[in-house]
């Protein structure tokens, strides 16, 4: 199929070669091998080239997810194809991966370019049945509804009671469901499943807020009087003591006369 694709691209019949490259790339028909390289790679660049950029790199990041070593020769490839193999390796590597996620992919059997994918979303078939929510990129999606999508790379959230978030980023396909399973392992009690219902979290009670009164303040006397009464005391005793030291003399005369006494 991929040689017969590259034929038709020969003859500039490059339209009827996207059917037979997208059917070339079934995970069905085998292991990812170097024809099935050739075919993302073949797929990818004839994209670029009729300008349906968004479809192809969608294929070049669900490729990469596949097999992370898929390389694109910079001789017999256009440099477009290069540096968008190149944004999708890091597109992919910044995404991360979900342990808790399993992907399966159903080719239709007629696909045609620009057409559009299906996303489906649901737990494994041993997970408890309490309420779990799920959304794509900030939407809400039904457990197990297929929904129409058009090519691209879709962020999937997933909330259950009981266990952390699962986020993780998939792509849809053109004339492809991407069937999405997620196991939540809930904990056990007496043999069975313990699964409690989601419950609305609302933040911690606050206490309303007081006035903090200061504290009492007691009047101080002013630095200016308390010096003035320490000095008027200081003074105070210095002539009590001068007094009490000072020697009594006899009596003068009972004559007139003036009396001089020296400190």
């Amino acid at each position: 199929m991929v040689d017969s694709a590259r034929a038709l691209i020969n003859d500039f019949n490059e339209l009827q070669s996207f059917a037979l490259l997208r059917r070339a790339l079934d995970p069905a028909l085998g292991a990812p091998d170097a024809s099935w390289a050739r075919g993302v790679l073949l797929l990818g660049q004839t994209l670029l080239q009729k300008n349906q950029r968004e479809e192809a790199v969608s294929w070049l990041r669900w490729a990469l997810r596949r097999s992370p070593t898929l390389q694109a020769d910079s001789v017999t490839s256009t440099p477009a194809l290069v540096t968008a193999l190149q944004e999708a390796r890091a597109f992919v590597a910044a995404s991360g991966t979900e342990p808790r996620v399993s992907l399966r992919f159903e080719w239709a059997t007629a696909t045609t370019s620009g057409g559009f994918g299906d996303l489906r979303v649901a737990r494994g078939a041993g997970d408890a049945s309490g309420p779990v929510q799920l959304s794509v990129n900030g939407a809400f999606l039904d457990e197990g509804r297929p929904l129409r999508l058009s090519p691209g790379s879709y962020r999937v959230a997933a909330r259950a009671s009981g266990q952390s978030d699962a986020e993780f980023t998939t792509e849809v396909l053109p004339g492809v469901t991407t069937m999405v399973t997620i196991t939540f392992v809930t904990a056990s009690v007496g043999g069975s499943r313990a699964v409690e219902p989601l419950r609305p979290t609302f933040p911690p009670a606050v206490e309303p807020l007081r006035p903090t009164l200061p504290p009492a303040v007691v009047p101080k006397a002013s630095k200016g009087r308390s010096k003035l009464w320490a000095v008027a005391a200081g003074v105070a005793g210095v002539g009590i003591v001068a007094v009490l030291a000072m020697p009594k003399s006899a009596p003068g005369p009972t004559t007139g006369g003036i009396v001089l006494r020296l400190p």
